[in-house]
């Protein structure tokens, strides 16, 4: 058994990086995160994060690309060619996303609260039937994976048209990709 930030690892644990070791990336609305912009083709998205795509595949409505080293998977549109349409950053060791100070990454879900009710006094907070707040006006659907005993943050960032749609939920990667 080992610690780490205070925590007793279980063995089907994995270790979480730290906020000071991760990549940290700015997110603006709708638009992009860190190096990545939406509508980039895939090849620009490998360009752009400077990594090696580990794994790609599709499915009846996505096409993605697993960027391990970085943790981060990106998603595309299955049948049109639109370019990049969501960013999921992992929980355990995806960059850290902040926007306007939050970070969103690797976060137990209950420290986002205060900003999920702050937020939603401006923009419209659905709840998807997994139980997950998003935000189609901010292209954001807050996940969590769990790790062991714990849960942490495991945002997904969208384009407009994406998360936008007339059910989203049918289109948006699965909470379990």
């Amino acid at each position: 058994m080992s610690v780490v930030h205070g925590w007793v690892l279980m063995w089907w644990e994995q270790r979480v990086i730290a906020d000071a070791d991760r990549l940290q990336w700015a997110w603006m609305p709708l638009e992009g995160l860190g190096p990545l912009r939406f509508g980039i083709s895939r090849d620009e998205v490998t360009d752009a994060l400077g990594a090696t795509c580990v794994s790609t595949g599709e499915d009846q409505e996505h096409r993605w690309a697993d960027f391990d080293s970085l943790g981060v998977r990106t998603y595309y549109d299955r049948y049109e060619d639109k370019g990049l349409m969501a960013v999921i950053s992992d929980g355990l060791r995806g960059p850290q996303v902040r926007y306007n100070g939050t970070a969103f990454t690797g976060r137990p879900p209950s420290e986002l609260n205060r900003w999920i009710e702050e937020i939603a006094d401006v923009h419209e907070c659905y709840t998807s039937v997994h139980g997950e707040p998003y935000f189609p006006s901010l292209g954001l659907v807050l996940r969590s994976t769990s790790n062991g005993d714990h849960n942490l943050s495991r945002p997904v960032f969208t384009d407009q048209a994406w998360i936008q749609c007339a059910h989203p939920e049918e289109l948006l990667p699965p909470p379990w990709a």
